[in-house]
């Protein structure tokens, strides 16, 4: 019988713990967002709710981690169904597709403060 590739008790944990961050961010967001409902009716432009930024720092932290998890094991599941992967460097071979997730995301952001500051048009580049 063929073996499953699918079937693996990390991705299970893994998928469980980015469930369970996405609704530790959602239900704590959501109890913020009543008590600080007046600041964000605000636009994104105004020096006012610039202030009001540092309220969902870790928020969109975890909810970035979230993404780049379930990112990298799709990668993963895509590269099991093909058959890219050989042997039992499986987690290993997720932890480096998630590892790329990053890399990748992160310099995007830092190339668009870097093009930001280069052509003096912060205002444009601080949306990305």
């Amino acid at each position: 019988m063929p073996e499953k590739s699918f079937h693996k008790d990390w991705m299970t944990i893994l998928i469980i713990l980015s469930a369970f961050l996405w609704l530790v961010v959602k239900t704590t967001t959501r109890s913020m967002l009543h008590e600080y409902q007046i600041f964000l009716f605000r636009g994104i432009n105004e020096s006012s709710s610039r202030d009001t930024g540092f309220m969902f720092y870790w928020q969109s932290t975890i909810m970035n981690f979230v993404s780049f998890l379930i990112i990298g094991i799709f990668a993963y599941c895509a590269a099991a169904y093909y058959d890219f992967i050989r042997g039992d460097a499986t987690f290993l071979f997720m932890l480096i597709s998630l590892g790329l997730v990053i890399f990748s995301i992160t310099s995007r952001h830092f190339i668009c403060l870097a093009a930001g500051s280069l052509s003096s048009e912060t205002e444009a580049f601080n949306e990305y």
